[in-house]
């Protein structure tokens, strides 16, 4: 298997969706559009395409020149039928690529909040009926076309969603560990102001250790079902 990760800072990181890759013997590539003259190859094929968060907004295109090449290959890759997970800024820029707008969100929310499940479709993938995950972000998107929305927030409508039977956006973050946490804690926890949806970085830490199993089991269960299909 051969999976393909778009990395957009250093400190946002794949975290434990290498431990799924590992025990799948998958071979990872990455992309690292934080880094110089980001090369997009559409030449190679990937059985898994996963595009992870970062600090920029979908729409700061005049400040990362990459970000437009960036939705063009990712629209590519969703026209060329390859199965792909985005989480957050990933999510936001699966539907900007296909055409859909990134706004800011009503309220920011940082921290462990809970998602509920929206959807009973079928054909989509059966997310609980309500899971405390964590959270880092100040924007939202709109769904894309043909999109399915599969889980809410209080703080935000659109937590998740599939398209076809290939992809799949979310806007939290499952695939944080603890190293993660701190290292975002560590760059931007000074500048939080605590809300109703805004936790302390005290608050988040402690949490960690008891919520972060359950998103990441959720995560390999995602990943599972998009593999599984293309299979």
């Amino acid at each position: 298997m051969k999976v393909l990760i778009l990395q957009h800072g250093a400190h946002v990181d794949a975290g434990s969706i290498l431990n799924w890759c590992a025990k799948r013997n998958a071979e990872i590539s990455f992309i690292k559009l934080y880094e110089s003259n980001p090369q997009f190859d559409l030449t190679e094929k990937f059985d898994l395409m996963v595009i992870l968060g970062g600090i920029m907004s979908v729409n700061d295109e005049n400040e990362f020149a990459w970000l437009s090449s960036e939705k063009i290959f990712i629209r590519q890759m969703i026209e060329s039928n390859i199965p792909i997970l985005g989480i957050c800024l990933g999510a936001q820029l699966i539907a900007t690529a296909l055409g859909v707008t990134v706004s800011a969100n009503p309220e920011s929310e940082i921290g462990w909040h809970s998602v509920r499940k929206t959807s009973n479709v079928k054909n989509v993938f059966q997310f609980p009926e309500a899971l405390e995950v964590f959270h880092w972000h100040n924007e939202t998107f709109q769904l894309p076309p043909n999109a399915i929305r599969f889980a809410e927030s209080d703080a935000c409508n659109n937590q998740g969603f599939q398209i076809g039977d290939r992809v799949i956006g979310l806007q939290f973050h499952p695939e944080v560990t603890l190293e993660t946490i701190g290292l975002w804690i560590e760059d931007e926890g000074s500048s939080l102001q605590p809300s109703q949806f805004v936790q302390t970085s005290e608050k988040m830490k402690l949490l960690a250790e008891d919520l972060l199993p359950a998103g990441q089991k959720l995560l390999d269960l995602i990943l599972d079902y998009l593999v599984k299909v293309k299979s």
